[in-house]
């Protein structure tokens, strides 16, 4: 559930509490508007009074294959060794890509990328947490991405010796 980035389901762990989206769904899943055997259309033409809304949910509903998901998983795993685990999260980028995703999904690879390459290249990292906050802007309840990014960002700025700047690699230096 990658893809849902306004969402406590999301795979990634950043929301804590349930969102509007989570709500939304809820209120769907509960509507007596909505009874099993509908079709596919009969659903959709619902969906519109249940939401209150002129139109249907914006959320990308592609599927994310495994594979993409089990890079992830080899990225966050401590277990798996700092070698094994960039080249991991740099598939998962490149996979992304490849799917033509540019949400969530494509947002928390380069963030992935970016925890790694902190302790070896404090610029690269800021780079991968820059596109990263750059796509979390984009997407609905973003902001908590980018906040946490903002955070990242300003422990780097401040390992590197300069509080005052956004965030700084430093003295030229990638390290």
């Amino acid at each position: 559930m990658y893809r849902l980035t306004d969402s406590v389901f999301n795979d990634d762990n950043f929301q804590a509490v349930l969102t509007d989206f989570d709500m939304k769904i809820l209120r769907a899943w509960y509507s007596p508007k909505l009874r099993s055997g509908m079709s596919k259309a009969e659903v959709s033409a619902q969906l519109p009074a249940i939401f209150g809304t002129g139109g249907p949910l914006t959320q990308d509903t592609s599927i994310t294959p495994p594979a993409w998901k089990e890079l992830i998983a080899v990225a966050l795993n401590p277990g798996y060794g700092n070698a094994r685990r960039k080249a991991a999260a740099e598939k998962a980028i490149a996979m992304a890509h490849a799917q033509g995703w540019k949400d969530s999904r494509l947002a928390f690879a380069y963030f992935a990328h970016a925890r790694l390459l902190v302790g070896s290249d404090r610029v690269a990292a800021v780079s991968e947490f820059t596109k990263a906050a750059a796509i979390w802007r984009t997407q609905p309840a973003g902001a908590v991405y980018v906040a946490h990014i903002d955070m990242q960002l300003a422990a780097l700025s401040l390992a590197n010796g300069q509080p005052t700047r956004r965030c700084a690699s430093p003295k030229g230096r990638s390290r």
